[in-house]
């Protein structure tokens, strides 16, 4: 196993679906962590056109026999010891949950030091739109695992059993819940504690939109001005920038302001552009140094334990 050159940045794996158009799934992803410095190894559980948002679109789904061979001779090149982080989006079915899963533990077992970053794409404010069983594999198999997860608020509240959420310290304890169900293998040194961030929360202020962290004894509030932009692919945006800047040993603070301004300054551009797309292409300068403004709050709510 080749060992990370010292003066590169880790390679991280970015697990998730592909579109031939659009800023979604890796597309977003992939073009986040390399505008950051990062190799990224782009693994496709499903192949589309464009995103299904759009309108019914040609689904390609990766064969879970050839998934399983693709992952194992990425866990078996001479380069795997240059990864230094995980990251799973949109999955098509339970089958490729199981074996991402099992990826993920391999993987974890060799070095423990890898953050895993779980993005539970299951749903929004419409419903679930995976199946059931592939949302329960997610659950079940894949959070456990994870050092951090980024579902919005209706993830959050199926992942949880739970119908809606609406209020902070309600979202705030099954955040802590769903940190409860993380974390199945032993803890990197650098994350001791599983790290949650519900999306798209509603803001302190009138108008506002917000990402609520919950991680040991912070429970952080990063809110900014809701914009009606195109929403699809922003949740893979954030999730990218926050790890990258995690990675790049930032604290968790400045990872989710900078994660929350930088998805604000490209959601921002596409609403001047009148754009359905993010292209976050047009707005590098946005995720190296973003300017938004960005309100950070302390939220002290008793719903949190540790707190």
């Amino acid at each position: 196993m080749t060992p990370m050159p010292p003066s590169q940045k880790p390679a991280i794996i970015s697990i998730s679906s592909q579109v031939a158009r659009g800023s979604v799934g890796n597309r977003a992803s992939a073009f986040a962590f390399g505008t950051l410095g990062f190799p990224v190894w782009i693994v496709p559980t499903v192949i589309l056109p464009y995103h299904p948002g759009h309108g019914r679109a040609t689904r390609i789904e990766t064969d879970t026999q050839k998934l399983s061979d693709f992952l194992l001779d990425l866990e078996n090149s001479p380069w795997i010891g240059e990864v230094g982080a995980i990251t799973t989006g949109y999955i098509a079915n339970p089958e490729q949950v199981s074996i991402i899963a099992d990826f993920v533990g391999r993987i974890r077992a060799i070095n423990p030091d890898i953050l895993y970053l779980c993005d539970p794409v299951i749903g929004d404010q419409k419903g679930l739109y995976v199946s059931v069983p592939t949302a329960t594999e997610i659950r079940d198999k894949l959070l456990p695992k994870a050092s951090m997860a980024t579902p919005n608020i209706y993830e959050l509240a199926w992942l949880t059993g739970h119908d809606e959420l609406t209020d902070h310290a309600e979202i705030c304890d099954r955040a802590v819940e769903l940190t409860e169900m993380m974390h199945e293998l032993p803890s990197e040194a650098r994350f001791p504690d599983a790290m949650v961030i519900a999306t798209s929360t509603p803001g302190l202020m009138r108008g506002n939109i917000g990402n609520l962290l919950v991680y040991g004894k912070k429970t952080i509030l990063a809110e900014h001005k809701r914009l009606a932009g195109p929403g699809s692919g922003a949740g893979d945006l954030f999730a990218a920038i926050l790890l990258a800047t995690l990675l790049d040993d930032e604290r968790v603070e400045i990872a989710l302001q900078r994660a929350a301004a930088s998805v604000f300054e490209v959601m921002a551009g596409a609403v001047k552009r009148n754009d359905s797309e993010l292209m976050p292409q047009l707005a590098s300068h946005s995720l190296v140094k973003p300017m938004a403004m960005v309100y950070m709050h302390n939220m002290r709510l008793s719903a949190n334990p540790q707190a």
